[in-house]
């Protein structure tokens, strides 16, 4: 869609600008230079890439059991179920 790519074009470069921003600041609302400290910045992005993969795996899941696999909406959900059940136990 025309519209995606476009709101993807302004995301990026206004993400740019972002961090442009916080690093030119004197006094930053987020202090990006805490990430020159290597170890922090490593555990930064392996937490990013953790919840990417549990976030990415939640939505893609129900859709593979519905085109691939021909399951119902339903279906999937039962499946899918015990995944959120162990999320809010694991809240409490």
């Amino acid at each position: 869609s025309h519209f995606i790519v476009s709101l993807s074009i302004i995301s990026a470069v206004t993400f740019v600008l972002f961090i442009w921003w916080e690093l030119q600041a004197d006094h930053p609302i987020v202090n990006l230079r805490i990430l020159k400290d290597r170890n922090l910045a490593i555990g930064a992005l392996l937490l990013f890439l953790v919840g990417a993969v549990l976030y990415g795996t939640t939505s893609v899941l129900p859709m593979l059991m519905q085109t691939l696999l021909g399951w119902t909406a339903t279906t999937a959900g039962f499946v899918m179920s015990p995944r959120g059940l162990g999320a809010i136990l694991g809240s409490i």
